[in-house]
């Protein structure tokens, strides 16, 4: 096929209305490449996504959860919403043979097991990655680099304590892989083993 006639990757968008949400749909209604056919979001149920977000009429209405979404076909989900509904939402998305992207931190490593095991069963693909920020992905990376060498740890979050998921799910995420993050031999010296997570206003 030429280039304008190939198919598109048919997009289903969690968290549709909120900040990042909104801006993925945004961007993808201007590509070329992808389509938004599913648009989730706890408000504003059965308003076109793209009158909603001050476009264009899209002819994609809200839908209130994944079932009423479903009712369009979705290739990919990708979830901007909160850690209390995006693992759910997810393994109803992978036994209904969607891949999904996860854009929602907070998830526990019990979570991203029983994520797992439902991709493993089911053989679709899924990409979880509560902060797609470089600074967070690389902050991440040099300290369960230094946390092979440290016994001990304090993770500060700096955030109004008025933030929703305070501290953010990004500092728990982190504290929780630190925590079980394999020892170097100097480490079994001591059995010290602590990760302190504190949240710091601005």
């Amino acid at each position: 096929m030429k280039e304008g006639d190939k198919m598109r990757i048919r997009v289903g968008v969690a968290g549709a209305t909120g900040w990042a949400g909104s801006l993925l749909t945004r961007t993808i209604l201007s590509s070329k490449e992808f389509e938004i056919t599913g648009a989730i979001a706890r408000k504003h149920a059965g308003e076109d996504i793209g009158l909603h977000l001050g476009i264009e009429q899209v002819g994609v209405p809200i839908a209130v959860d994944i079932n009423a979404a479903l009712e369009r076909t979705i290739g990919v989900l990708v979830d901007y919403t909160s850690a209390s509904s995006v693992k759910g939402r997810t393994l109803q998305a992978i036994d209904r043979g969607l891949r999904v992207v996860i854009g929602s931190s907070g998830l526990t490593a019990d979570d991203y097991a029983e994520i797992d095991q439902a991709v493993r069963s089911s053989g679709v693909g899924v990409i979880a990655a509560g902060n797609f920020s470089i600074t967070a992905a690389l902050a991440k990376n040099f300290s369960l680099f230094a946390a092979r060498y440290i016994s001990s740890w304090e993770i500060i979050d700096y955030a109004s304590a008025n933030k929703i998921d305070a501290p953010s799910g990004t500092a728990r995420e982190l504290a929780e892989e630190i925590a079980r993050w394999p020892r170097t031999i100097s480490n079994y010296l001591s059995d010290r083993r602590m990760v302190r997570l504190k949240l710091a206003e601005p």
